[in-house]
């Protein structure tokens, strides 16, 4: 926010999707531009993005929020669960978080556009949002510990052969067209199947590598 108030979004890496009006509706996306910025709490500089699309109805078109609702893309979330191998538990929230976000791109890679993830946890770590801020927050065996922190736990690079870690978290998945539970029903079914099998085909591997080769710093 001090040195980077045009781009903050872009600055603190924020993969989240968040809820905005298109002049006619709440629509949502991951991916912003520069100037566009998620987290500015104040007045003049707020952003005008919305964690969900009932408060980007409300906000944004107060006047006819049931209107809003109805030509707005509805969404669904499920949780998610499963495990890598070879990969150590993060020591310290700044390892979590790149961890949290590698593995999130990497499914929404393989699940593509209308699907988001959030990982929540990273073994023993938990990791989650502060809404007010857009800071991650870090819980479990890493309490106490934030972004940008040094706190002389070592990252651990030695051999992680036989080493399992449990990921966990929840995937949303948007669609414009379905208005019905069968509808829905029916969308998380081939979700979790395309998730399911890039879990055990390895493009779910593929694709959270191909993005630590992609991100900045590598």
């Amino acid at each position: 926010r001090n040195h980077f108030w045009w781009r903050i979004t872009q600055c603190m890496a924020n993969e989240h999707p968040m809820y905005y009006s298109t002049g006619s509706a709440c629509d949502v996306k991951v991916e912003f531009e520069d100037w566009e910025s998620k987290y500015t709490p104040g007045s003049w500089d707020a952003s005008g993005l919305y964690e969900t699309m009932e408060e980007c109805c409300i906000a944004e078109f107060w006047f006819d929020i049931d209107g809003c609702l109805g030509d707005s893309p509805r969404d669904t979330t499920f949780e998610f669960s499963f495990d890598i191998a070879q990969l150590h538990e993060p020591t310290n929230c700044q390892d979590a978080d790149i961890f949290a976000n590698a593995i999130g791109v990497g499914i929404d890679n393989v699940l593509g556009g209308t699907s988001t993830a959030e990982v929540q946890s990273v073994g023993c770590a938990t990791i989650s949002r502060n809404y007010d801020t857009g800071n991650p927050e870090c819980g479990g065996c890493i309490s106490g510990t934030f972004i940008g922190e040094y706190d002389g736990r070592a990252v651990n690079l030695g051999d992680a052969t036989g080493i399992v870690t449990t990921i966990s978290g929840i995937i949303t998945t948007t669609s414009t067209t379905c208005s019905d539970a069968a509808c829905f029903e029916e969308l998380i079914n081939s979700v979790i199947d395309k998730f399911s099998t890039s879990v055990t085909d390895g493009s779910l591997t593929d694709a959270i590598i191909a993005w630590a080769y992609e991100r900045l710093p590598p």
